[in-house]
């Protein structure tokens, strides 16, 4: 668990990994469903740490099907 402490919620393909390692435990046996999608929205001021973490979010979402 992070630090024994918390509540995370998140979108499980990302996050599927900290279930299995033990990292993060469920607090509860349900899952919700959502039809809602999800949009990057960046400025026309790109840093190379926008940068960086906009390819990690497309490789993950490549690598998990999404």
């Amino acid at each position: 668990m992070a630090y024994g402490r918390g509540i995370a919620m998140g979108f499980l393909p990302f996050i599927a990994e900290h279930f299995t390692s033990g990292r993060l435990v469920r607090v509860h046996p349900a899952s919700l469903d959502s039809n809602f999608g999800y949009w990057l929205v960046r400025g026309e001021a790109k840093s190379e740490l926008q940068s960086k973490f906009v390819e990690w979010l497309r490789l993950e979402a490549e690598r998990t099907g999404q």
